[in-house]
C-alpha cells in the first residue's frame, strides 16, 4: 500500500523525534508484490541501459490480455529504444523519466495498471517537496536509497527484498555488458547515424 496523495499539506515533522509523518490516510492505493518485482526490475534494467530487461519488464507490467499483438510488443521495444537513446550518458535516468515511459506508452494503447497513475502523481509530488527543501540540485532515488540502505544496515532481516535468485542473476549478466553498451552509446552520441538513430544492440 502506499499513500496516494502526499503533498506538503500531508506531511508532518517533528523537530524534536526526527520524525516525519504522513497524515489522512484516506487516498491509498496497492502494488502487487510480483508488481514490485516487475518495478524493481525495470529501474534496475534502466540503469544498466538494457533495452531488452526493460522491454520484458513493462511487458510483465502491462495488463494480460488473451493475444498480446506484435504491434503492442513494437511499440514498447521502440520507445523503450527511443528513451534509452535520448538519455545522455552522464545522467542517471530518474524516477519520474521512467513513469514517463509508462505513461508514454500506455498513451498508444498498451494497457497498464490504473495505478500507475496515481504512482506518477505521487513521484512528481514528493520530488517538488524535496526540490523545495533541498534545492533543485536534490535527487530523490538518493534520498530513497540513503534510507534504504541506512533502514537495512538497522534492521538487516526486515527489508522485503521482491527480486528472485533468477532475477538477480539476470542483472549480474546485464551488469556485465554495461560498459560495452555505454561505449556503444557514446559512439552513437557522437557520430549521429541518420535515420537508424532508434536502432539499439541487443547486448
Amino acid at each position: 500500500m502506499f499513500h496516494a496523495d502526499p503533498h506538503a499539506g500531508n506531511l508532518l515533522y517533528d523537530k524534536r523525534t526526527g520524525v516525519l509523518a504522513l497524515l489522512d490516510w484516506a487516498l491509498t492505493s496497492h502494488i502487487t508484490e510480483e508488481q514490485r518485482r516487475q518495478f524493481a526490475m525495470l529501474f534496475l534494467m534502466i540503469l544498466l541501459r538494457d533495452p531488452r530487461g526493460v522491454t520484458k519488464a513493462i511487458e510483465a507490467l502491462s495488463l494480460r490480455q488473451r493475444k498480446r499483438s506484435s504491434r503492442q510488443r513494437l511499440i514498447i521495444q521502440e520507445e523503450v529504444t527511443r528513451f534509452l537513446v535520448e538519455q545522455p550518458l552522464a545522467r542517471i535516468p530518474r524516477a519520474v523519466d521512467v513513469v514517463n515511459l509508462l505513461e508514454r506508452i500506455a498513451w498508444q494503447g498498451v494497457r497498464l495498471p490504473s495505478h500507475l497513475v496515481m504512482l506518477r502523481k505521487v513521484l512528481f509530488t514528493l520530488d517538488g517537496i524535496l526540490h523545495d527543501i533541498a534545492g533543485s540540485r536534490a535527487s530523490m532515488e538518493f534520498v530513497v536509497v540513503q534510507c534504504l540502505l541506512r533502514n537495512w544496515l538497522d534492521n538487516p532481516a526486515e527489508i522485503g527484498w521482491p527480486l528472485s535468485p533468477h532475477d538477480w542473476l539476470t542483472v549480474y549478466w546485464s551488469a556485465i555488458l554495461y560498459c560495452s553498451r555505454l561505449a556503444i552509446g557514446g559512439v552513437r552520441q557522437f557520430a549521429p547515424c541518420g535515420n537508424n538513430e532508434l536502432a539499439w544492440p541487443a547486448l
